[in-house]
């Protein structure tokens, strides 16, 4: 009998190739708009000690990190779409279904490796910029403002509240993920529940369940849409007052649209497994 954790570990495997791909073409694309953008000395800035100046290469690096951070959202959209298309291959699959293991743990690892990916692409470019950033910062003149800067956060941040602005920054990752584990759960069902709906209904009643479930399920995307960018509002809102005002972030709201995400997402994995136990049968690759 094969374990979830063997399993779990062969689909990261599988997976893995495209993250890599995606993150070579990200970094390639970077450099080349960061070359075509020809950064120069423009991003000088004043601190208390004066002008600071910046150094070519060292703007150039914080161009690339600006590039990095922006592209690194369509980056992860990209791999979403390639994880969700392998994940319904794995699970359509008789060779894979041929694996020694319950439905339920198939399905499971399978999602869970291609949220796995989602954060190791996260955080390839997180370490590519803090990288980055260290790297510039010789070039930044740092003795001039530096050690000012680190020392007027201390005074001005109280260890109550870094503790609350961290975990509000947590929270925001549980979100995403918690978001992208639903995309997932919904496409599988809208692939079960269609095929379950082909296979053991008449063909004269099939095609109107078909549209009914079909509708449903883009209606629940849609609203889920709206749902995710009303927090995303809320989260840019309360970044943007912590950073200006110094208020306090809004971490009950996350709590919240985390607990109701998690339990949407229980609700629906529940329905699929159903479903990819029951209802839903694999095909011989060709």
């Amino acid at each position: 009998m094969t374990s979830w954790w063997q399993l779990f570990k062969v689909f990261c495997k599988q997976k893995s190739k495209s993250v890599y791909l995606i993150f070579i073409f990200q970094l390639i694309s970077s450099f080349a708009l960061i070359i075509m953008a020809k950064p120069v000395n423009s991003n000088n800035f004043y601190s208390d000690a004066g002008l600071v100046k910046i150094s070519n290469f060292s703007s150039f690096c914080l161009g690339l990190v600006v590039i990095i951070f922006m592209t690194t959202f369509l980056a992860e959209g990209v791999l979403g779409i390639l994880t969700t298309i392998k994940n319904e291959r794995f699970n359509k699959s008789k060779t894979w279904r041929l694996i020694p293991i319950s439905s339920g743990r198939y399905f499971t690892a399978n999602i869970a490796s291609s949220v796995l990916e989602l954060i190791w692409l996260g955080m390839l470019n997180l370490v590519t910029i803090m990288v980055l950033g260290v790297i510039a910062l010789p070039g930044m003149q740092p003795n001039k403002w530096l050690g000012k800067m680190l020392n007027d956060i201390g005074k001005g941040m109280s260890t109550s509240e870094f503790i609350q602005m961290f975990s509000y920054l947590i929270s925001i990752v549980i979100f995403l993920l918690l978001i992208a584990i639903a995309w997932y759960l919904m496409i599988s069902f809208l692939n079960y529940s269609s095929s379950a709906i082909v296979n053991f209904l008449p063909k004269a009643s099939n095609k109107l369940v078909l549209f009914i479930v079909r509708a449903i399920t883009i209606i629940i995307l849609l609203v889920l849409f709206d749902f995710v960018s009303i927090y995303f509002g809320n989260i840019f809102q309360n970044i943007v007052n912590w950073i200006l005002a110094g208020s306090e972030a809004q971490t009950g709201d996350m709590l919240k649209a985390n607990l109701a995400i998690f339990i949407f997402d229980i609700i629906v994995a529940g329905v699929d497994i159903g479903l990819f136990n029951k209802f839903f049968e694999a095909k011989i690759e060709h």
